[in-house]
């Protein structure tokens, strides 16, 4: 079953929809073949308990869930280092043009380097 910390999402249907929410699992109690007493904390920070069946369970992907905390930890670097966000109006469509292509041309030589490397 599920540990403590680990992050789930939880479908809900309404109206024939498939919603996702997103939980820390707090305690998992009384789990059964069809579901468990899981205790959680929503994105919200409000704590839930409540018995939720196995087919409304999603396990959260290791990986993406990797990848949106180092995206959190770069963007509080950026801030700190330029004191700004991406949410700037300052610049122009084709300065974020040049912006993405200097990163990209980066990205060409990080991946020459490790080519060579092989």
């Amino acid at each position: 079953m599920y540990k403590k910390g680990e992050k789930v999402y939880i479908i809900k249907l309404i109206d024939d929809k498939r919603y996702f929410d997103k939980y820390e699992v707090v305690s998992v109690e009384d789990a059964k073949d069809n579901g468990c007493w899981l205790t959680g904390i929503n994105q919200l920070g409000n704590q839930t308990t409540r018995w939720y069946n196995n087919s409304e369970f999603i396990k959260s992907d290791s990986i993406v869930e990797s990848l949106v905390s180092q995206l959190r930890d770069r963007s509080a670097v950026g801030m700190a280092k330029y004191n700004t966000n991406l949410d700037r109006n300052d610049l122009t469509i084709k300065e974020w043009v040049e912006h993405a292509k200097q990163e990209a041309m980066d990205l060409a030589l990080y991946l020459e380097k490790i080519k060579q490397m092989l």
